[in-house]
């Protein structure tokens, strides 16, 4: 994660192969509605990857969250999801600001 200047991130998700590039991934937290789709980037040995672009409110949201959850759709055609623990994440964003100021 890239914490910017104007108080939002710029999260990097990699996720695993075998899932519809084209359909992207949608983000939300906890059961609040969806974040907007993004698009994948590209592809490494070890998963696809996306870049996740957190405004100042959803990194708040992200920071109270207990979980993100990510869906995508697999290569089947099924929806497919993903939970990720919030757990560790406001302590990990801090040091991440805290890095980026040095």
């Amino acid at each position: 994660m890239q914490i910017r200047p104007d108080g939002g991130a710029l999260a990097t998700l990699l996720l695993p192969f075998g899932i519809v590039l084209d359909s992207g991934v949608t983000p939300n937290i906890d059961d609040q509605p969806p974040l907007k789709p993004v698009r994948f980037r590209t592809c490494l040995p070890n998963g696809c990857i996306a870049l996740l672009p957190v405004d100042a409110s959803t990194l708040g949201k992200l920071r109270t969250g207990s979980r993100l959850n990510l869906k995508v759709i697999a290569d089947g055609g099924n929806a497919l999801g993903f939970q990720v623990s919030l757990q560790g994440f406001s302590a990990a964003a801090d040091r991440v600001a805290a890095l980026a100021v040095r």
